[in-house]
């Protein structure tokens, strides 16, 4: 019988606090990866933002491999938002560049992580 476990990339922004809010209050067992940590989850593995994901893989899978839990699902919900950036304002394209990188990365690392299993 699987454990009520769950894998969340991206759980230490907005969306991934309120998911992880809810499973806290419901006993699951959690691992965030992001590059903050969260005390809403059971455990965090911290990603390096000055180091390309690509080169913390074997870190990531390590970390899900040692988190011993046969979990039920694996989530991304991680990006950034553009906050603060107006559309009349020129410097919206670098944000929205580091948005869009942002929730690529998130989506191709969750996929490359379970393909790693």
């Amino acid at each position: 019988m699987l454990k009520k476990s769950m894998v969340i990339i991206g759980g230490s922004g907005d969306l991934g606090r309120a998911i992880l809010s809810l499973l806290q209050k419901t006993h699951w067992k959690t691992l965030n990866i992001d590059y903050t940590e969260t005390k809403l989850a059971t455990q965090n593995h911290l990603l390096n933002a000055e180091t390309p994901i690509s080169s913390q893989l074997e870190n990531v899978h390590k970390t899900v491999a040692g988190f011993r839990e046969e979990y039920e699902a694996m989530i991304s919900v991680a990006g950034c938002e553009p906050s603060g950036h107006s559309i009349k304002d020129p410097s919206v394209f670098s944000a929205y560049r580091r948005m869009y990188q942002a929730n690529v990365e998130s989506a191709l690392l969750c996929t490359i992580t379970l393909m790693h299993e």
